[in-house]
C-alpha cells in the first residue's frame, strides 16, 4: 500500500513506493503518490511521467494486422493486413521458440488470409507479420 495511517500525525505516504501502470493504448507510466488527504477531503497527489510506449499495432503506418478468430476453436486463423510495401512475412512459433508456420505474401494492399493450424498442439503460439521496416506480434491461442 502507498499510504499508512500514523496515529500521531495521520496519513502518511510510503516513500519507497513507485507504481509502473500502463494505460489502454499502451504507454507506460511511472506514478509516484506524494500525498493523501485522508478522510477530510480525500484529495490524492502524485507525481506521474510517461517512462515508455507501447504498442505493437502502431510500430509502423505501413502496417496493420488483425487476427481472429482468438483463441481459434476450428483449426483456422484468418490474418487481415494492409501491406505497402513489398511483401510480408508471416510467421508462427510456439513457446518454445520452434516455427511452426511460415508464409511470405508478395501482394499489396489490403488481405485476408486463412491459416490452417489444425495439425497444431492446442496452446499458446506467437504469430509475426513483418516487411522490410516493422515486426508486429500478437498472441494466438487455440483451444
Amino acid at each position: 500500500d502507498w499510504k499508512s495511517f500514523d496515529f500521531s500525525v495521520g496519513y502518511v505516504v510510503a516513500e519507497d513506493r513507485v507504481y509502473f501502470i500502463q494505460d489502454v493504448d499502451g504507454n507506460m507510466w511511472k506514478v509516484v503518490f506524494t500525498a493523501f488527504g485522508g478522510s477530510a477531503d480525500g484529495m490524492i497527489a502524485f507525481s506521474k511521467e510517461q517512462v515508455g510506449t507501447v504498442g505493437v499495432n502502431e510500430l509502423d503506418d505501413n502496417v496493420e494486422f488483425v487476427l481472429y478468430p482468438n483463441p481459434s476453436t476450428d483449426g483456422n486463423v484468418n490474418i487481415k493486413f494492409n501491406n505497402t510495401s513489398s511483401s510480408i512475412l508471416t510467421t508462427i512459433t510456439d513457446l518454445s521458440g520452434k516455427q511452426v508456420f511460415s508464409q511470405q505474401y508478395n501482394n499489396q494492399g489490403e488481405q485476408i488470409q486463412q491459416i490452417d493450424v489444425s495439425a497444431f498442439a492446442k496452446g499458446l503460439y506467437i504469430i509475426s507479420i513483418e516487411n522490410e521496416t516493422s515486426k508486429l506480434s500478437k498472441k494466438l491461442i487455440l483451444k
